[in-house]
């Protein structure tokens, strides 16, 4: 997993999915709501490399593991997001969804529950529900994918699942640098094979340093978090910006790095996510250059 962070290093897109693996324990810490991340872009632009490097966090970066479709249906997603509450979820091509429900889908995994039913004999079945930061991918938005079947995407969706542009700046897709390899796709090529030979591990570390600081203060834990975002939400526009924050704190943190370090991994820092900012307008008293920056700010040391 080592050698995988290392290639991640300075790397916008692929940076902040990567810390974004790690976030979902935090929505609970911080009492946040569920929410998602939506990289989108054109094909063979490194959108599923980004999705396999951020699976590889919890466990096997598969299809039949951690790696879910989008042409699920609501009902089968309620189960898969309850089996992932307070870890990640990651929904992959939103092109293959239903553009008839791909919306409530959104609303509900946002929404921390499934649909009330009823048994046999009329009774209320007990419901589904989690929490957790869901990632997702596609070549086209929840507006275009939503816009096919003739709907209409509501602000508060947009606020739900934030677009993040898969365009690091470098006509490479979500790469900036390619460390020594020929060409994206051979880059591409070494971090999935890195990540399905080398996952799981980085969790349990974090996990572990997550658990002993919330049993020696708990209180303590969450006054600071809150502090620190607080601090990130004066000076950066608001819409999604909390499901944003929770994701750099986990990116840049070394309350967090020591322990995924302890692991033998690197910790992904890198670049802020500029397409993001821009899509939603600048941060209030211009815009960071990189995540280092977000971090002081917020007075995090990178």
């Amino acid at each position: 997993m080592c050698e995988l962070v290392e290639g991640i290093l300075a790397i916008t897109l692929l940076g902040l999915f990567l810390a974004a693996a790690f976030a979902g324990p935090l929505l609970d810490v911080l009492g946040e709501s569920s929410g998602g991340l939506h990289l989108v872009g054109a094909s063979r632009t490194g959108k599923s490399t980004a999705a396999v490097v951020a699976a590889s966090v919890w466990g096997k970066p598969t299809a039949d593991a951690q790696l879910h479709p989008w042409r699920g249906t609501a009902n089968g997603l309620e189960g898969i997001a309850a089996e992932t509450t307070d870890t990640l979820l990651i929904l992959d091509e939103m092109g293959q969804a239903d553009g008839r429900e791909v919306g409530d889908v959104v609303y509900m995994l946002a929404n921390e529950a499934g649909k009330q039913r009823a048994s046999r004999n009329g009774a209320a079945r007990p419901r589904q529900s989690w929490r957790a930061l869901f990632l997702s991918t596609g070549e086209i938005t929840l507006a275009q994918k939503m816009g096919e079947a003739g709907k209409r995407v509501m602000a508060g969706l947009e606020v739900r699942l934030v677009n993040l542009p898969a365009d690091a700046g470098a006509d490479m897709g979500v790469f900036q640098d390619l460390h020594g390899k020929p060409d994206p796709v051979s880059f591409a090529d070494y971090l999935q094979a890195a990540a399905r030979a080398n996952h799981g591990i980085a969790a349990r570390a974090f996990l572990g340093r997550l658990a002993q600081d919330r049993a020696a203060n708990a209180a303590g834990l969450r006054t600071e978090l809150e502090v620190l975002r607080d601090k990130f939400l004066a000076e950066h526009v608001q819409h999604g910006a909390n499901r944003l924050w929770i994701t750099l704190e986990t990116g840049t943190s070394p309350r967090w790095k020591a322990a995924v370090d302890h692991a033998g991994n690197r910790h992904p820092l890198g670049p802020c996510p500029r397409p993001w900012c821009s899509s939603r307008g600048p941060p209030k008293g211009g815009e960071p250059s990189s995540i280092s920056g977000y971090a002081s700010r917020c007075e995090l040391e990178p």
